[in-house]
């Protein structure tokens, strides 16, 4: 059985009252997946708009935003 997923990567605002982080928009998302027979874990390369198959799963990035790296 197949199944089909629409990612959507979204990020969470953290901090106090008027702390906003600021979001960049990016192409590609690095996504973990775990098979939870063997324990083992897979990172896979996502690009925006490009269907990615995994196994039986299949995902499909719509937009991607990542805040700095410098920002809690």
């Amino acid at each position: 059985m197949r199944m089909m997923v629409s990612a959507l990567a979204l990020a969470a605002l953290v901090g106090g009252a008027g702390h906003a982080a600021t979001f960049v928009q990016k192409d590609t998302a690095t996504l973990r997946a775990l098979d939870k027979i063997t324990g083992r874990s897979t990172d896979i390369d996502v690009k925006v708009g490009e269907p990615v198959v995994f196994g039986s799963l299949k995902v499909e990035l719509q937009v991607c935003y990542q805040t700095p790296p410098e920002e809690a």
